[in-house]
């Protein structure tokens, strides 16, 4: 992590789809380091057993594991996974930092505990404004595709915020 830089804590769900967009290495021109709860390795850990398109989180040095705090007297949405769970419990014990979360009832849990966020497509916003990637909105295109749910107001938000072009 580069001097003054917040401390990044992501979930699985970020990892997966920058994966399957070829894009993962963009948290590292971002972020340069960025830190997973135990709970995000294990979930890659099954996806990479039940043969899903996972990343390996071998391969990515820039990704440091950490473990959340056990006993927590936080009331979690029951809908959260683990994975969102123990990031926004590590981002909340770091003042400053910021957590990687795209599932709403996580975005709004972490938002009323004070916690710092962006989702995904602020990730491909700021990619895009630092021309580390190309036009958005064919990446959008896939990303839905690929499973993450945007609303047609969202993805004309988000190419707006990127200065992209809407087709």
């Amino acid at each position: 992590m580069t001097a003054g830089m917040s401390e990044v804590f992501c979930n699985t769900s970020r990892l997966i789809y920058l994966h399957r967009l070829g894009l993962l290495d963009l948290l590292r021109q971002l972020h340069g380091r960025v830190v997973i709860p135990t709970a995000v390795k294990d979930e890659i850990a099954t996806g990479i057993q039940l043969r899903k398109d996972v990343p390996v989180l071998a391969d990515l040095g820039w990704l440091e594991e950490r473990r959340a705090p056990l006993q927590v007297a936080l009331e979690f949405p029951p809908s959260l996974g683990s994975g969102e769970r123990e990031a926004i419990l590590l981002a909340n014990g770091v003042s400053g930092s910021v957590v990687l979360l795209d599932d709403r009832a996580a975005r709004n849990f972490a938002t009323r505990l004070g916690v710092r966020l962006s989702g995904t497509l602020a990730t491909l916003v700021v990619a895009r404004r630092r021309a580390l990637v190309g036009e958005l909105g064919p990446v959008l295109d896939i990303l839905v595709e690929r499973g993450f749910r945007m609303s047609r107001a969202l993805r004309e938000i988000t190419l707006r915020q990127a200065n992209t072009p809407s087709p």
